[in-house]
């Protein structure tokens, strides 16, 4: 099976809804900064993050990685994780460093909190481990650095729809 890395911009659209789409290259073969193909032409989602789409050695299913906004570090951790990728294909073990320190966003709430606890009133300290545990409900992700601000975004919503 060949080795394929896919470069996507996750983008919002006008109905509300998020997407995976193509992202826009110049003609010298740069990525085009927060550009993605939508209907056939090029639109600018400042919003937008760039992901990889790949299928690790021995997995059935694909995986989806958040590489930031940064078209060159995106390009690069495409090639990155390509090169990878086919070292392990060929009995190659490769260490990851972008998995090595991740650290998940569970035990990351948890330190918070237990510095709050420490640092505030505790009345502030309540208010605050209210707020962590409606963060925790609402969001779905595993690691800290997966957090973006369209996930801080969606928690402000989720809140107003608690409260009405």
């Amino acid at each position: 099976m060949a080795n394929k890395v896919a470069l996507k911009l996750r983008v919002k659209l006008e109905h509300g809804k998020w997407h995976f789409l193509e992202p826009v290259f110049t003609p010298a073969g740069r990525l085009k900064p927060l550009f993605a193909v939508v209907n056939g032409q090029p639109q600018y989602h400042p919003e937008g993050s760039y992901y990889l789409r790949f299928r690790p050695v021995g997995a059935t299913r694909q995986h989806w990685t958040c590489v930031g906004k940064d078209p060159d570090i995106a390009s690069r951790e495409r090639k990155r994780k390509a090169a990878t990728l086919e070292l392990r294909r060929g009995g190659i073990e490769v260490s990851d460093p972008s998995n090595e320190n991740r650290r998940l966003l569970a035990v990351a709430l948890n330190e918070y909190s237990t510095e709050i606890a420490a640092q505030k009133s505790r009345k502030t300290s309540l208010v605050y481990g209210n707020a962590i545990g409606r963060f925790r409900k609402s969001c779905k992700k595993k690691y800290l650095a997966d957090v973006s601000r369209s996930d801080l975004m969606e928690f402000v919503t989720y809140l107003r729809n608690q409260m009405g």
